[in-house]
């Protein structure tokens, strides 16, 4: 690890490597890693739903990467900023934020937001507030009734404010979060940008969307976000619902005003510090495809399957993607083939604009599940000549050799992806049954007891070649306890009292 401090006369700013990773820390609070996608998207969503691309506003510039971005598609953008530190010292992360202190169209100013959205005559299109989670107590304010209403005065009539919403502040926080600002503002819908990041745009007209190529069309942003595996034309997927209030659970909360800023209270409070089921339920409850589909078709074609996989490279594993998934999977009886049709087509896509280990070790494993079991290998070759230290693509190798019996280099793959990582799991097992398929008994028990051990919960398919090791070495007694320990692991979990 290591660190660079830029003090000035009451903050400091830092910048602290972390492996290969880059973090901007601001007073000891850690802000953001300086590659994340979802910075971008911050600024690159919203546009898409603005009138014009005339003039937008940032609140918190910050590292300048959600400002760097949106000065890629306005034709004018101001930028305010409370730390005169972080301003002076911009020009270091220009590699990150499309080199903001060089564009003649962005203004960057020192000043307190309030002070500025209060004083300023300007009328904007867009304003975007990138400040602080309100957990850092001062930012709680620009959550209060009076600055969203001061924030409306900024804004063209049909203007589109956005902020983030940080899911760390509990679900009572997120309640008077939305409920204030669903107070102020006709409209407000959610969009999402990561599993845990969460964008809320607010407006007095319906959201709409205007410009659906404007991040395609944009080539520096465009090919930041292909190197990342996203289609820039399908970032209007990232749309949830336009009824953000719906989302509230407890309508009764208070609002968060000046003189009882509820938010910083609840923020600083010990008890429900994350809304663990806040995506569950939009997910469940919340998410229709004919709603988003509604705000995109009239701009652009709408193509539900497109939607999951956006969401699916967007967010991983994630509520969300399962809700999108179920209601897609409603709509026809074949969704699991021209799910995987979908998918192999655009990891295809991915690697002919993104040639990273990343993109053709999941178009590898994509094939493999497809059993197209050659260009799988192919594809995790390519992907440790980009980066040898891949254990998953020698796990693809593996797998990829098993199911076409050749077991020595299959045995070959899942040893080096051991060798890299000695806890994989995964690996160990698949060494386990490789070695049970040759009858190296003694052998294949060692691999599968490490496995075992490696992990706190281990599957279920450990034991069931435990098992059968066991009863090959004349083992019964033990063979039958790993056989229960084999049903155990595969039992249903039935809810207690």
């Amino acid at each position: 690890m290591s660190t660079e401090h830029f003090k000035g006369r009451q903050d400091v700013f830092a910048l602290n490597r972390m492996g290969n990773a880059l973090y901007f820390f601001i007073n000891g609070f850690v802000s953001i890693n300086l590659e994340s996608v979802p910075e971008r998207i911050v600024g690159a969503f919203p546009a898409l739903f603005t009138p014009r691309t005339d003039r937008a506003f940032v609140l918190g510039v910050g590292s300048g990467i959600t400002t760097g971005t949106l000065a890629l598609l306005f034709d004018h953008v101001d930028g305010v900023e409370i730390n005169p530190v972080v301003l002076e010292n911009l020009h270091r992360m220009s590699a990150y934020n499309f080199d903001l202190v060089s564009r003649a169209n962005a203004r960057l100013i020192v000043d307190d937001g309030i002070h500025f959205a209060k004083l300023s005559p300007e009328r904007y299109s867009l304003i975007v507030s990138t400040l602080t989670s309100p957990r850092y107590f001062s930012s709680s304010k620009l959550y209060t009734k009076e600055f969203f209403e001061t924030i409306r005065r900024r804004l063209t009539p049909d203007g589109v404010y956005v902020t983030w919403i940080d899911v760390l502040v509990g679900q009572k926080g997120l309640d008077i979060m939305l409920k204030t600002a669903t107070r102020a503002f006709g409209h407000c819908s959610l969009a999402t940008v990561n599993s845990g990041y969460f964008l809320l745009l607010c407006s007095d007209e319906p959201l709409k969307l205007h410009h659906p190529e404007l991040a395609a069309a944009s080539e520096p942003l465009a090919s930041y976000l292909r190197s990342h595996g996203l289609r820039p034309e399908w970032l209007p997927y990232g749309l949830l619902t336009t009824h953000a209030e719906d989302a509230i659970r407890d309508p009764d909360v208070p609002l968060n005003t000046m003189d009882y800023p509820a938010l910083e209270f609840q923020a600083a409070r010990l008890d429900d510090r994350y809304a663990a089921d806040f995506a569950q339920n939009l997910a469940d409850r919340k998410l229709s495809l004919d709603e988003v589909a509604g705000v995109l078709r009239p701009a652009m074609g709408f193509d539900p399957m497109n939607l999951v996989l956006h969401t699916e490279q967007l967010l991983g594993e994630s509520f969300i993607v399962d809700g999108w998934v179920q209601r897609v999977e409603a709509q026809g009886d074949d969704f699991a083939e021209r799910h995987r049709a979908a998918r192999l087509n655009y990891r295809a896509w991915m690697v002919s604009v993104a040639d990273t280990a990343e993109a053709h070790r999941l178009y590898g494993l994509d094939l493999l599940i497809a059993g197209r079991l050659n260009e799988a290998i192919d594809e995790a070759r390519k992907s440790l000549a980009r980066d040898p230290g891949s254990g998953d693509a020698y796990r693809i190798i593996g797998h990829a050799e098993e199911q076409s019996g050749k077991l020595d280099a299959a045995l070959d793959g899942f040893q080096r992806a051991l060798r890299i990582d000695a806890s994989d799991v995964e690996a160990g097992l698949a060494l386990g049954r490789i070695y049970w398929k040759r009858k190296e008994y003694a052998r294949a028990l060692a691999a599968l007891e490490r496995a075992e051990g490696e992990s706190e919960k281990p599957p279920g398919q450990i034991y069931h070649y435990e098992a059968l090791v066991l009863q090959a070495l004349g083992r019964t007694s033990d063979a039958e306890r790993a056989r229960k320990l084999e049903r155990l692991a595969f039992a249903p979990k039935i809810a207690g009292p």
